[in-house]
């Protein structure tokens, strides 16, 4: 009986090309603003991207105020990029206490709290030490954006 490795061959080299397809994402351990700028433009969904600040002080964040549909979030960048942050607020919003607890404690990948002036807020951190992949920065901005979309209902409620 003759047994055929065409086909096997075959098997190995497809898996093969996954696992160097895989391999051959770039790795990021920090984020400047321009890389972050283009990933921004890059993401489905985001407009009028927007520069606040951009300071020469490398502790300085860097901020971007981008549209996501008809939200306005910012997008910061801490310690040369190493961290980043994406936050939204609302103005003349009164929340309780204990409903931002509530999120607090049923949500995962973002937090809520009330800030100096009473105002609901929530944001989501990123750290970007032992790296990550663009994917992973869209992926975030995408889970963001659903958290955001569910805590503007939990707060309307």
């Amino acid at each position: 009986m003759q047994v055929s490795t065409s086909g096997l061959t075959a098997c190995a080299f497809v898996l093969a090309a996954g696992l160097v397809a895989a391999e051959e994402k770039e790795v990021i351990s920090d984020m400047p603003d321009t890389r972050m700028q283009k990933i921004l433009e890059n993401h489905p969904g985001v407009s009028n991207i927007e520069l606040l600040e951009k300071s020469e002080d490398a502790g300085q964040p860097y901020r971007f105020k981008i549209k996501t549909g008809e939200d306005s979030l910012l997008v910061v960048l801490f310690n040369k990029g190493e961290n980043m942050q994406l936050y939204a607020g609302w103005r003349d919003t009164a929340v309780s206490l204990t409903r931002i607890n509530e999120w607090n404690r049923d949500k995962r990948f973002s937090k809520a709290y009330v800030d100096k002036d009473g105002d609901p807020c929530i944001e989501s951190d990123i750290d970007l030490t032992g790296g990550l992949t663009e994917e992973n920065v869209h992926e975030w901005i995408r889970t963001y954006r659903r958290s955001l979309t569910s805590f503007q209902e939990h707060i309307s409620k």
